[in-house]
């Protein structure tokens, strides 16, 4: 966001007349400082009592200040004798709203607590949050980064912001070690049951593949959900233990203890009344049949099959809950489905994007909706399926961003090859 600063001159002290060599700060007043301590508002500005001023000296300490993002607009005014001019700036905080918290993506040596106090004090401003750009969000790369050495690894700190979706504003700013590679080295879990060994490896060769990646302590949630998946829903992890090694790249081993407990199956599915489609076509539609292990990947699947089903008739956003009743003792699991539909929704346009002129006039005779067409995504997903194996587009990519709630429309976009 672009910020703006004032300057407004109280007294008639021309800032670029020969005698302004001679002048010096005589105090620095911060109105309206928010959060922000006095110290920290004189190290950004550096500007200090004593310290020599002209005009550009004055326009970058306040050029400083806004810099860090946390300030929605800035104005100074000066006043007093050439040795000893006061400046007085009037500073106004961003919204508390406007600024993020933080997330840690790999850092495998420390807790986000951990992380979170070692920041204290090694950014000016910082005050546990963060705004979307400015130097105090790169100040905490670099100050990540002086972490990061600390255990013998150079390393390059980036951060980002996670975009809005689905209606819901911007939640965190993350950071994550860009350069050396974090990966995971291996898996060990005590108590696992040998059903799950080929599993357990595989999940190693993945995660080893997209690289270390953990927010909040989630690792312990994703060794579990392995087990999750292939029908171990009471499964528990304890004592996990991130023994990183290695400069680059860094590789993780994760030592943890399992109790997967007994397997479960399927004693019942049932779905709640719905006007849209018949509880008997869905139950087809979700390939789950009573007297099945109960895999978690099932019951996902599951569900986008539900999702599908509702799309064919233009209901995009339906609400699709799923109630587990767990009977521990039998190893018996009975799912409900509660599913809500809500509107319909239709197409409002279409935009294409690297379609080669050429097939332009091919594309809108073959594309099988029109602008205030009902929406249904099987006709979308044959049309997909029919131009690849007709035509010489390696990939067809179809976005439907968020869909416009209040007016029940869709904005499609149709990328032709590998989006950038």
């Amino acid at each position: 966001m672009l910020r703006t600063f004032r300057l407004l001159a109280l007294l008639a002290l021309c800032l670029s007349a020969p005698a302004f060599a001679q002048l010096t700060v005589g105090s620095l007043i911060f109105t309206n400082p928010g959060p922000y301590k006095q110290a920290d508002l004189e190290a950004v500005a550096g500007l200090h009592r004593g310290s020599p001023l002209d005009k550009s000296i004055l326009d970058a300490a306040a050029q400083r200040l806004n810099d860090t993002g946390v300030f929605d607009d800035i104005q100074f005014m000066t006043e007093g004798p050439n040795n000893a001019v006061n400046i007085h700036f009037d500073l106004t905080p961003s919204n508390p709203h406007k600024l993020l918290p933080l997330e840690f993506t790999n850092f495998p040596w420390w807790s986000d607590d951990e992380i979170m106090a070692s920041l204290n004090g090694k950014v000016p401003l910082f005050q546990g949050t963060v705004p979307t750009s400015g130097s105090v969000r790169t100040g905490i790369e670099r100050a990540l980064e002086a972490l990061v050495a600390t255990k013998g690894v150079t390393a390059t700190v980036k951060s980002g912001v996670i975009p809005e979706a689905q209606g819901v504003r911007r939640t965190a700013v993350y950071y994550s070690i860009d350069t050396p590679k974090v990966q995971i080295g291996t898996i060990k879990l005590a108590g696992q049951n040998p059903e799950m060994g080929a599993k357990i490896d595989k999940l190693t060769e993945d995660l080893g593949r997209h690289g270390y990646f953990e927010v909040g302590g989630a690792m312990g949630d994703r060794l579990a959900k392995a087990f999750h998946d292939e029908g171990y829903l009471d499964a528990t992890i304890s004592d996990l233990h991130r023994i990183p090694t290695g400069t680059g790249p860094v590789l993780v081993d994760l030592n943890a203890t399992v109790v997967p407990g007994g397997l479960y199956r399927i004693s019942k599915i049932d779905f709640a009344d719905t006007p849209v489609v018949p509880g008997a076509e869905l139950l087809r539609k979700t390939q789950l049949k009573e007297g099945q292990p109960a895999l978690d990947l099932s019951v996902s699947a599951a569900t986008t099959a539900i999702k599908d089903r509702y799309g064919r008739e233009g209901y995009v956003t339906p609400d699709i809950k799923i109630v587990p009743k767990l009977d521990a003792e039998k190893h018996l699991v009975a799912y409900h489905y509660d599913i809500v539909p809500g509107p319909q929704y239709h197409l409002r346009s279409v935009k294409t994007t690297h379609l080669p002129a050429s097939e332009t006039a091919k594309f809108q005779a073959d594309f099988p909706l029109k602008p205030g067409d009902l929406y249904n995504t099987d006709l979308l997903a044959d049309f997909r399926a029919k131009w690849k194996s007709q035509h010489h587009t390696a990939t067809i990519h179809l976005y439907d961003p968020t869909p416009d709630r209040a007016a029940q429309q869709v904005d499609l976009i149709v990328v032709f090859g590998d989006p950038e």
